[in-house]
This record gives structure tokens, C-alpha cells and sequence, in this order.
């Protein structure tokens, strides 16, 4: 027999309730959780779309030109041309920068900001100077457009030889340091047969310079002579030639004059470079002193004039010859210095008693 509860059903149906009421519970979880997920998804997307949008109420930079050739010009000549824009988007147009190549200046003659629909210039100037034949210089410029934040414009011309000098360089090589030596230059261009040399004048005693308008050893390329006198201190010279002429617009030629007197001691190189070091690097380079005949030589004493280079002498050959170990040592310079200076290097020569090697690097930035 079974005894009758009165709460036993009570207790049955509110369990179900309960049963009931966690599930749903857990459904309201689970939809609100996917909710969150689509939500996160649909704003995930928002940003993927932002460049596109931004884009469209973004600041528009649009060139009537990009590139400009002004043909056919003459040296000495001072060529001029406006690149002019607009902004045909919707937002303010910043100009940030502009940069120009070697030989050619650029200026934004209009303002800075330019409103929607408005336009601005960038003025170029391009000076020919000496320069022969097709030139090419680009124009940069840097703005907040986010589809071209950078536009290159190019100018373009060639330039005419109206009247120059030929060689432009005259490179004596090498000469032995108690013997003369002659070399020749002469007048190229357009009005090479009318204009006529003044005058010539060197930068240096023992470089004489003679002119002849018809030419020495009737050659009418030989106008300009030069000759290199002996007593010139052993080493690398480097010297002008200043020509004025009769012509209008070219009054006035400069040609630079180089070479390497002999001596007793040859000396290789001429320069260091070190480049580049690197965080804990150190770099090695090697001086080589040799007698170039049968005169013996010492070399006493080598110097660097910093810190963070050191210089070491190693006989190879006993007063004949000797090389001079240079090493740059990252440790202790600075990050980012500039290493430049020069060896002094000591000799019992009595035309190359002191020795001069200039020597140039760069000590990196430390990364951030």
C-alpha cells in the first residue's frame, strides 16, 4: 500500500519548470554568443571596407601634366616651367613635400592646403649649366592623397653645345716628378670656330698655360696648352684652368686639371673607405708603401687623427717597403657618427717625409 504525498506532484512539475527554464537559459546563451560572432564579423568587414570609404571623401590630387620636354636648349640656360593640379576629391589636399633632382629646383607657388575644387602650381627651374645632350630630372611630390601619396613629375631637355671645352677633364696620369709634361685642350660647340679664347689662367705656379687661337702645331683642336713643370710634391694634384672668351653668353670655362706626381715611395690607395659598420663590427684595411726604384725608405710612424682608428705598420720588404694595417672599430664611436679624417703616415723620404691618406665611414644607428 502506498501512502498517498500530498506535494509529490508539486515537486515533480516544478522540476520540469526548472529543467525548462536552464534550457532556455542556455539557447538565450548560445543565440547571444552567435549574435556577438556576427556582430564582430559585420564590423570586421566595416573595416576592411574603411580605406574604400575614406577613399571616397578623400582628397583628390590630379596634374594637368605629368611630364614636360623643353626640346631642343642651349647651355648656361635657365629653363622654367609650372606643373599645375587640383584637388578634385573632397577633403582638404595637404602638400607635404616637395623634392627635386640634382641640377633642377622646384617651389609650390600656391598654398599648402588646397580646398576641393581648388587648384595650386608647382614651379620648376631647371639650370642647363655645362650639361650636354638628353637630360632628364624628376620632380617628387608628397601629399595626403591615400591613393598616390607620392607623384613623380619629369622635365626633360637637350641641351645644344654652344661652346665648351674638349676634354671637359683633363687627366694627366701619372708623372714622374723631375720631367715636364704637356697635354692640349681645345673649344667643341656650335660656335667654336667664332668665339675666341682671351685669356688662361692656372690655379697653381708650376702649371704654365698658353693659348693660340689658331691652334699649336697648326691644329685647330690644340687652342689651350698646358704644361706641368717640374717640382710639383709627390702625390695627387688636383688644379684649374680658369678661360674667358669673347663669347656673349659663355664668357667664362673652367677646366679641372688632375694627375699623381711619382715619388719615391709609391702609395696605394689613395683613400680609405670603410662603409658601413655594423653593431660589433670591426674592418681592416691595408696602406701599401713600395719604393718605386732603387732608393730605400723607413716609414717611422703611422697616426690616425680619431680614436676609433688605429694604425699599425708591418714591414714587408726591410727600406723597401711597408704596409700600414687601419682598422675602424665600431666600439668606440658613437652609433651614427661619421668617421672621417686622415692617416699621417712618417717616412725617412725627404720629398714624402709626411703621407696623407684620407679615410671616410659611417658607424650604423642602433635599431630600435
Amino acid at each position: 500500500m502506498v501512502a498517498f504525498n500530498p506535494h509529490h506532484g508539486t515537486t515533480t512539475g516544478g522540476t520540469q519548470m526548472e529543467t525548462q527554464k536552464a534550457r532556455h537559459f542556455v539557447n538565450s546563451i548560445v543565440a547571444l554568443s552567435v549574435m556577438l560572432l556576427l556582430s564582430c564579423a559585420s564590423t570586421g568587414d566595416k573595416k576592411k571596407n574603411t580605406p574604400q570609404q575614406t577613399a571616397s571623401g578623400a582628397p583628390r590630387i590630379e596634374f594637368a601634366e605629368l611630364t614636360h620636354d623643353f626640346g631642343k636648349a642651349s647651355q648656361n640656360q635657365s629653363l622654367k616651367h609650372s606643373f599645375s593640379f587640383k584637388n578634385t576629391g573632397t577633403g582638404v589636399l595637404v602638400i607635404d613635400k616637395v623634392r627635386s633632382s640634382c641640377g633642377c629646383t622646384a617651389a609650390l607657388a600656391s598654398g599648402k592646403e588646397i580646398q576641393p575644387g581648388q587648384t595650386g602650381t608647382i614651379d620648376v627651374t631647371f639650370n642647363t649649366g655645362t650639361r650636354q645632350g638628353k637630360n632628364e630630372k624628376t620632380i617628387t611630390v608628397t601629399t595626403n592623397d591615400p591613393l598616390q601619396q607620392t607623384v613623380t613629375l619629369k622635365i626633360a631637355a637637350d641641351i645644344e653645345v654652344v661652346l665648351a671645352l674638349q676634354p671637359q677633364q683633363l687627366v694627366m696620369g701619372q708623372i714622374k716628378k723631375n720631367e715636364p709634361i704637356i697635354r692640349y685642350a681645345g673649344l667643341i660647340g656650335n660656335d667654336k670656330n667664332t668665339a675666341k679664347i682671351i685669356s688662361a689662367e692656372s690655379s697653381h705656379k708650376l702649371m704654365k698655360v698658353a693659348v693660340n687661337n689658331q691652334g699649336f702645331d697648326n691644329n685647330p683642336e690644340k687652342k689651350i696648352k698646358i704644361t706641368v713643370l717640374p717640382g710639383l710634391k709627390p702625390g695627387r694634384f688636383q688644379e684649374r684652368v680658369t678661360i674667358t672668351t669673347d663669347h656673349p653668353s659663355v664668357k667664362t670655362l673652367m677646366l679641372p686639371v688632375s694627375g699623381e706626381v711619382m715619388g719615391n715611395i709609391l702609395v696605394s690607395p689613395q683613400m680609405v673607405s670603410f662603409g658601413v659598420l655594423q653593431q660589433g663590427q670591426k674592418i681592416e684595411r691595408t696602406i701599401n708603401l713600395k719604393a718605386s726604384g732603387k732608393e730605400s725608405f723607413k716609414v717611422t710612424k703611422a697616426d690616425s687623427d680619431n680614436p676609433a682608428i688605429s694604425a699599425v705598420i708591418e714591414k714587408v720588404v726591410p727600406d723597401k717597403e711597408y704596409n700600414v694595417k687601419i682598422a675602424a672599430d665600431e666600439s668606440v664611436a658613437a652609433p651614427g657618427a661619421i668617421l672621417r679624417g686622415k692617416i699621417l703616415i712618417s717616412t725617412t723620404d725627404k720629398d714624402q717625409a709626411t703621407i696623407e691618406i684620407p679615410y671616410w665611414g659611417r658607424v650604423a644607428r642602433q635599431s630600435q
